[in-house]
């Protein structure tokens, strides 16, 4: 098997003809996820879907089928079946062997019965939360649960490492998995150092990197002082109450999810008015998030729950989103000639939004007292306003995508990133435990403020899903469906402090989902802002007398 002199894989030593086993050094990105997994598994993923089959295709859930569809899973996307050596901490390397790609160890694969879809939820609890099922040696795996009252149904969940996986992997191996089952034989080989070739750090991926060195010194000392520049608006700011201590950072959190779901007359009409205004919902999300927060807030304000003192910070204080995104459309346009687009890797970097102040409007005038109401929506932000922040959101995200130093700027955050995270988890491994001199007093907002930057909420948004994960498989329309895809939806192993509003489109359905930090934030706080972030978006979004502002 050849590899191109500039691949960053390389055999080892030990190789032999008969088993290459090939490595290669993590990228920072990478390196950052790895971290996060050693604090006590953080930022694993569960990818959920429920299938059903059609009449008479039970045989695509036999054990045989299964774990061959999985092993062929593990030959075109190489890093399902890797493993991490960490030799110091600067030199932690992905191991590649060849002959444990033939193969499908015991632990790799997962079979149980269930009688209800509740019960498979309990297991996606249970693998997220509860235990740690996922190590250095093993970076995915698969669980089946197939239905005692349904035989035609079962559910897939795929568990991950973020080390190896993003959203848009998440997706590919799903897609490739349920195409794959419609196969009850193997109709495709792979070479191992083409596919090895597409699994490479994103910072290898920079379509800069063809300069010379010098102009790529240049280019990479720019961006770094526009980071700067950047950098020093994002101080301060504050969110929805909660209860943070020194030690919550070195805390794993409790990791918790709520998801509600719009109607499709409803979402028709979001899209179709976010569509009219010259915006998408990714757009409208932070906005729909700060106005949310700001109703929150205020409730707890009127009823005196928040002392004069604290609004008057919270009034005055500046609000931040951010989250992922999707790197590979900016990457080595070769690499997505020849699949990188949908190749099994870390292709992500981030943004940040910076937004105006909360926006309160009539509820300014408001002091705490009995049957004090909030202000409805339009006085608290007019649908006009709510139009100009969305494409103030969208101008920042112009600015920012359209910068010839936009990959280089996602770079130069990186080694920050990382020296943020590393301790954290090197900490966690030492003693399992945050450093006993930290303090365990709650902070107040203002105090939470001066620690840094303070989000008011993450997120992202997919958009139509169906697009990218067919609802029938086989995924070729020309062929009779076998497998329905019913449901999927992926559940995250937090960070401390996360709050992070999701959205998607499938079925022609806007659904919205929440995950967070359940030892920081508490469950009926983060239920009443979600359900501001519905109305709210129904509201703004979802009337058809909203005109073209």
């Amino acid at each position: 098997m050849f590899l191109s002199p500039q691949s960053p894989w390389k055999l080892q030593p030990t190789s032999t003809a008969e088993n290459p086993v090939y490595e290669r050094l993590l990228g920072l990105t990478e390196r950052g996820f790895y971290w996060d997994s050693i604090f006590d598994r953080t930022a694993d993923t569960v990818h959920y879907a429920e299938i059903e089959l059609a009449s008479e295709q039970t045989e695509l859930l036999q054990h045989g089928n299964i774990v061959q569809a999985w092993v062929d899973l593990k030959r075109q996307f190489p890093l399902l079946g890797a493993r991490l050596e960490e030799r110091d901490e600067d030199s932690i390397f992905f191991v590649v062997d060849a002959q444990s790609l033939q193969k499908s160890r015991p632990e790799e694969v997962s079979f149980y019965d269930i009688s209800s879809a509740d019960e498979a939820l309990e297991h996606v609890e249970k693998i997220n939360v509860r235990e740690r099922l996922l190590s250095n040696d093993l970076l995915a795996r698969i669980f089946i649960l197939r239905r005692t009252d349904r035989p035609d149904t079962a559910h897939a969940l795929i568990h991950g490492a973020h080390s190896i996986t993003d959203g848009m992997a998440n997706i590919t191996i799903l897609k490739t998995f349920l195409d794959r089952l419609c196969r009850t034989s193997s109709q495709q080989s792979w070479n191992l150092s083409e596919r090895l070739a597409l699994s490479i750090p994103l910072e290898d991926l920079n379509p800069h990197l063809k300069l010379n060195v010098a102009r790529r010194r240049w280019l990479m000392a720019m961006a770094a002082v526009i980071y700067e520049m950047r950098n020093r608006k994002l101080q301060g700011g504050h969110t929805i109450p909660r209860t943070i201590t020194s030690r919550t950072p070195h805390t794993p959190a409790l990791s918790r999810r709520m998801a509600r779901t719009l109607s499709l007359e409803k979402s028709k009409m979001i899209i179709l008015n976010c569509r009219k205004n010259g915006i998408t919902f990714g757009n409208a999300y932070p906005i729909l998030g700060q106005l949310a927060t700001t109703r929150t807030l205020l409730r707890r304000y009127l009823r005196g729950d928040i002392t004069e003192e604290e609004w008057g910070f919270r009034t005055k204080e500046p609000m931040f989103s951010a989250g992922p995104l999707n790197m590979r459309p900016f990457l080595d346009k070769s690499w997505i000639d020849t699949g990188g687009f949908s190749s099994v890797c870390v292709s992500i970097g981030f943004f940040f939004y910076l937004l105006p102040f909360m926006p309160l409007g009539a509820g300014a005038k408001l002091r705490p007292g009995p049957g004090i109401q909030l202000p409805s929506f339009e006085e608290q932000l007019s649908t006009q306003r709510f139009f100009f922040r969305s494409r103030y959101i969208r101008k920042q995200a112009d600015n920012y995508f359209r910068h010839p130093l936009f990959v280089e700027l996602g770079e130069v955050n990186l080694p920050r990133r990382l020296a943020r995270m590393q301790p954290v988890g090197d900490q966690w491994r030492r003693g399992g435990q945050p450093p006993q001199n930290l303090s365990d007093r709650p902070l107040s907002p203002k105090e939470q403020a001066a620690t840094g930057f303070i989000l008011g909420n993450g997120g992202s948004s997919m958009g139509n899903v169906d697009l990218l994960l067919p609802r029938e498989y086989p995924s070729d329309r020309n062929v009779k469906p076998m497998i329905y895809l019913r449901e999927e939806k992926t559940f995250l192993h937090c960070r401390p402090t996360e709050l992070y509003l999701g959205a998607s489109t499938s079925g022609q359905q806007l659904k919205l989902h929440v995950f967070f930090d359940g030892n920081v934030y508490d469950d009926e706080v983060v239920s009443e802002w979600l359900d501001d972030v519905v109305l709210a978006t129904e509201y703004y979004l979802g009337a058809p007398e909203n005109p073209l502002d």
